[in-house]
């Protein structure tokens, strides 16, 4: 028997993800929630920060993304940009009130 796990994300995640600044910033000025969670309840800025886009991060935040949001695991966005080893993500997180 194979099982197939299917993982929710959104149009949002996917932008973010691949690094699309312009489809990201088109969607926050529609009103897309930079809330909204995928099926591990990671919001887009985890998809930013796990690929190392800085730039993503950066307008997630000024869009009022939440950088405390805990994912199902427990992480913090902090977390992945460490364990990812993205210096200017982690700073940039630490700025915005990241605990």
């Amino acid at each position: 028997m194979t099982t197939t796990t299917t993982t929710k994300t959104t149009t949002l995640h996917d932008a973010t993800a691949t690094g699309n600044i312009i489809e990201l910033n088109a969607l926050i000025m529609a009103g897309a929630d930079v809330n909204t969670t995928d099926s591990y309840d990671q919001t887009p800025i985890y998809s930013a920060l796990r690929n190392g886009h800085d730039d993503i991060v950066t307008a997630l935040i000024s869009a009022g993304a939440d950088v405390n949001k805990a994912s199902s695991n427990g992480w913090i966005p902090l977390h992945g940009a460490a364990i990812n080893g993205h210096t200017d993500i982690v700073t940039a997180l630490i700025a915005a009130g990241a605990k």
